[in-house]
């Protein structure tokens, strides 16, 4: 499955997570994917930071997705006052 697929797919997840009452719904990308991602963030990074380097070895867009699905599961967190977007910081979750 193309990356467009697999965002297609990921949105359909997170919305029939929201109308499942938010239960846990198992990711469709690869839980070695956002190991990755996570093991890819450092102190005061970015979006577009993570997404530039994974982008060595991974589709942004597939990156981009990872992102946002580990920020959805909260393992990843951003300031959401403004647009999200590739200049948002990221930080770890505890």
């Amino acid at each position: 499955m193309g990356a467009e697929g697999v965002l297609h797919r990921y949105r359909g997840l997170l919305r029939d997570t929201v109308k499942n009452g938010g239960r846990q719904v198992r990711s469709l990308l690869p839980e070695q994917l956002l190991d990755d991602v996570l093991a890819a963030v450092r102190p005061s990074d970015t979006i577009g930071g993570v997404i530039s380097r994974m982008s060595r070895t991974h589709r942004p867009d597939v990156v981009k997705a990872a992102v946002l699905g580990l920020k959805w599961q909260q393992r990843l967190a951003t300031d959401l006052h403004g647009h999200l977007g590739s200049d948002s910081s990221l930080e770890m979750t505890a």
